[in-house]
């Protein structure tokens, strides 16, 4: 069958499902539409073309991608042979959003209420499929007949694309093995240790096929209760993990902020299926945080100064104070920070303040004066003058504008 032929016949079963499919040749504009017009029409994200456009210029040919999203809607995508045109399918969504489970994952997003009825709406309109594994294996034979079997699986993230919800397969539990057998318990800590140095390395892809093979491993079921066995399983691999990002030289505060939800996580899962699910969310989680800040600053003391704002944006962050508090001449600071950061401290604290006073004005009601308070701007002239210079707008137009965009989007719902 040519490539051209197979395209065709996996768009028609997927139609036929009911899943939006598209076909699109780089570079391409307009592409609000590939999440069903959730963020430009109903959260009012202005950007969303761009963002889809800088996911898709990094697309490389045999490999297939799953993205699985903060509403829990799933994308995948590849890049045809032609190395120009971008199959895409989504979004879907694997367990039907309503009642109280839709209200448990609003309850997760950080969200105003007055997008309540709009989300709910959405979630109405969606494809569901009952199964991700047939969803996920039609895309990887389509992968494997157009690339071979060097084909490869990306689950990967995006600013928007920033959680993976993928299933774990079940550890094996063997009564008529011991548990002290010294053979099992060394396989077992070997492939704990590969599974280690994948994710301080950020291979994805190698760490869910660790992750695959743990079920040859024997493990012992320390209590009489499978689901609370299995969430002391999970919280022990989100320490494992939590070392390894640590040991890259990633900073404490990105990796203790996770590693504190994913524990707060494990505590409401109510089956052990769903503890073999959120076992692999952990690991490809700690393989972005260790993408995402292992190299951005090779400087420690540069990655401290980034953390302190990261941190509390309300502080006193000149350089004058960061220096005195890390014990280093501020001249030497100013240069490393401008060096390593293409930017001055004084305007990538400004943008830093911005870009957040922007998020709290589209997304909550608090008002303009407590918004520049929380981000470190105590005039408040100053702080509407500031954004001004930065946002083209002045705080109060920002969100008017971001309102009526939400309006605009509920109405055309």
């Amino acid at each position: 069958m040519k490539h051209e032929e197979l395209i065709d016949f996996t768009q028609k079963i997927l139609e036929t499902n009911y899943l939006p499919v598209y076909k699109f040749t780089l570079p391409c504009e307009n592409l609000e539409h590939l999440d069903q017009g959730l963020r430009y029409h109903i959260l009012g994200v202005k950007n969303t073309s761009q963002f889809f456009q800088d996911l898709f210029e990094k697309l490389k040919p045999g490999k297939v991608y799953f993205n699985t999203d903060l509403f829990q809607c799933t994308f995948a995508f590849l890049l045809l042979p032609d190395e120009k045109t971008v199959f895409y399918c989504g979004p879907v969504v694997f367990e039907k959003m309503q009642g109280e489970r839709f209200e448990e994952l609003f309850s997760s997003l950080p969200l105003k209420k007055t997008y309540h009825d709009a989300i709910q709406t959405y979630y109405q309109r969606l494809p569901f499929l009952g199964s991700y594994a047939l969803f996920e294996s039609l895309f990887l034979e389509l992968g494997k007949k157009l690339y071979g079997n060097s084909c490869e699986i990306v689950y990967s993230n995006t600013d928007f694309f920033d959680h993976w919800n993928n299933a774990y397969k079940h550890c094996l539990r063997d009564q008529e093995h011991p548990f002290s057998n010294i053979d099992v318990i060394e396989k077992r800590y070997e492939s704990e240790n590969m599974l280690i140095n994948a994710v301080a390395s950020g291979r994805e892809s190698q760490t869910l096929e660790l992750i695959s093979k743990f079920e040859t491993w024997l493990l012992p079921q320390r209590t009489t209760n499978n689901l609370r066995d299995m969430k002391n399983y999970t919280i022990t691999l989100n320490t494992l993990l939590r070392k390894a990002a640590e040991q890259t030289g990633v900073h404490p505060i990105h990796i203790d902020a996770y590693s504190n939800c994913n524990v707060v996580m494990l505590e409401s899962l109510t089956s052990p299926q769903q503890c073999l699910r959120a076992q692999q969310t952990i690991a490809l989680g700690y393989c972005r945080i260790i993408k995402e800040h292992q190299h951005q600053i090779h400087s420690p003391l540069i990655r401290k100064v980034v953390a302190y704002l990261e941190t509390d944006l309300s502080a006193d962050l000149t350089l004058n104070n960061l220096a005195s508090h890390l014990g280093v001449n501020a001249s030497y600071l100013s240069t490393l920070f401008s060096k390593e950061m293409g930017t001055s401290l004084t305007d990538y604290v400004n943008h830093y303040r911005i870009e957040h006073a922007q998020t709290l004005l589209a997304n909550t009601d608090v008002p303009i004066k407590d918004i520049a308070l929380r981000c470190g701007i105590g005039d408040i002239h100053y702080f509407t003058r500031l954004f001004k210079k930065i946002s083209g707008v002045t705080p109060k137009a920002w969100r008017e504008s971001t309102s009526i965009l939400n309006r605009e989007g509920k109405k055309s719902l």
